[in-house]
């Protein structure tokens, strides 16, 4: 089925089982076609849904026939709960696991009827079994199914998100009051080892973000000597451990899943504080100078802190930098650690974002993680925030290399539109194409491209940071240079050096 759903199963439920598999009961038709149609639309989810409806009162059996890959099947529900799922061939009522499979296999089908039987017109050996029954609450599927849920101690009260690619993020009461956030991420029950992966990586990026914003200052003093910066800075980087979003709890009592009513009920998650809103949505509300400084100032330290013991992050951008307000003034959270983003041989980027990322990073696949690329990818968030939009010279040279490697057409329309706008935009994305064009698939993958492009580039970064001032304007350009030996080597050098004259 399109969306997953819990099946639960009422107790002693085999004498209700033989009964519903064999005998004929008169039943009237309870909704009308337009409900009817209503339920086909909302599928198999909304189905369960409305189940829960219409046999909350404990008088009546509830009757569903829907057509199926496999024929037609007749579902049986009582006070919300599905006790039987019985195929045409009538070979018996399934439940358990069983139940589950086959309504996954119906899928989003269409429904032939909804039925309503009263409990007293059944025999009573059904009457006798539903009465003994002690059936529990179906709900819909995740996120849906969480809200009213206590998940780990933490009441789940709405949806904040369920858009993210690897996660939702859900509205929460903690035990001792405050609204939290909690962060779950999505897996698909049965996919073993690709649970575990998942699981690892968000407890990983839970111990990232709790160690960042509780580092000893001792520690920062060790390792910025060891790194050639002078420990005074220290201080300054202990102040930005604010700016890390905070981890309450993580909690991961499961590595796999084997259905969904355990992932239902028994999810991964990180408990997190609440914020206000990201950065796009801050845009919308202060001057953009005074985002420009908070950028710089407190996500360039928070990045300096993070580079300071050795983790990097490389996704920065405006959904990944919330805030929260503190007596009217935003104070900004640098999150979404991804908790693998170690610079170490066995670093590999799973995904980039094409208008932030930096494209000598890309064109290697993520093999040649570096803390510059780091920088590259806060300087360009800086100038979407000086300029009100990601920079167009970055995002067509990633757009084009993404969607060759991918083996897929880039966004043409959007392409089109951009050349029409700007004749300067114009003439850099036609040299990238013909860059592009004039490289093996496998020889971008190798550097190639940018190699063949660095000189359109540098001068499309150059013009379209021309209206930025200064000190900005070099900071920008200082960073988002293609050549690594121009750049700073990590975000403490940047910080240091360009961020803090802002």
């Amino acid at each position: 089925m399109g969306d997953e759903a819990r099946v639960a199963i009422a107790s002693n439920i085999d004498d209700l089982s033989r009964e519903l598999a064999s005998q004929d009961v008169e039943l009237s038709i309870l909704i009308n076609g337009r409900l009817k149609a209503r339920v086909k639309a909302e599928g198999l989810s909304g189905l369960l849904a409305r189940l829960s409806e219409l046999s909350g009162d404990p008088s009546s059996l509830v009757r569903v026939k829907v057509e199926g890959p496999g024929g037609e099947y007749r579902i049986y529900a009582y006070k919300g709960v599905i006790v039987g799922v019985v195929g045409e061939t009538r070979e018996g009522v399934i439940y358990g696991r069983k139940a589950l499979e086959v309504l996954e296999d119906i899928g989003e089908t269409g429904v032939v009827d909804i039925w309503e039987a009263p409990v007293d017109s059944l025999p009573e050996s059904i009457r006798e079994a539903l009465g003994a029954a002690r059936p529990r609450e179906v709900r819909p599927p995740p996120p849906e199914g969480w809200v009213g849920l206590e998940l780990g101690g933490f009441k789940v009260v709405g949806i904040l998100s369920e858009k993210g690619a690897f996660s939702y993020i859900l509205k929460a009461e903690a035990p001792w009051g405050e609204p939290v956030a909690l962060k779950i991420p999505r897996i698909k029950p049965g996919e073993g080892g690709g649970a575990r992966l998942v699981v690892y990586r968000m407890v990983s990026e839970g111990q990232v973000l709790a160690r960042l914003s509780a580092i000893d200052r001792r520690i920062l003093e060790r390792n910025l000597d060891m790194l050639g910066y002078p420990r005074d800075l220290a201080g300054l980087l202990e102040e930005r451990r604010m700016n890390i979003l905070r981890v309450y709890a993580i909690h991961a009592p499961k590595l796999e899943y084997g259905s969904v009513e355990d992932y239902l009920y028994h999810p991964p998650f990180l408990a997190m504080e609440l914020a206000d809103g990201d950065l796009e949505r801050l845009e919308a509300e202060e001057p953009r100078d005074e985002i420009l400084e908070a950028v710089a100032k407190q996500v360039g330290g928070a990045l300096a802190l993070a580079h300071a013991v050795g983790v990097a992050h490389f996704d920065l951008k405006p959904a990944n930098i919330l805030y929260k307000r503190l007596e009217g003034v935003p104070l900004l959270k640098l999150s979404d650690f991804t908790g693998y983003n170690r610079v170490d041989s066995g670093f590999l980027v799973d995904l980039f974002t094409p208008e932030y990322s930096d494209p000598l990073l890309v064109a290697s696949r993520g093999r040649r993680a570096t803390l510059s690329s780091d920088v590259f990818n806060l300087a360009a968030l800086l100038y979407r925030v000086a300029r009100g939009a990601p920079s167009y010279c970055i995002w067509v040279l990633n757009l084009m290399m993404l969607s060759t490697l991918a083996r897929r057409p880039p966004p043409r329309e959007a392409l089109e539109a951009l050349r029409r706008k700007d004749p300067a935009a114009a003439r850099y994305i036609s040299a990238v194409e013909a860059a592009v064009a004039a490289m093996a698939r496998g020889a971008i993958g190798g550097g190639g491209v940018v190699e063949r492009v660095r000189g359109s580039y540098e001068e499309c970064i150059a013009e379209t940071t021309a209206p930025i001032k200064e000190p900005l304007r070099s900071a920008l350009r200082r960073a988002l240079t293609l050549d690594t030996r121009l750049r700073p080597r990590d975000a403490i050098d940047y910080y240091a050096r360009s961020l803090l004259s802002v």
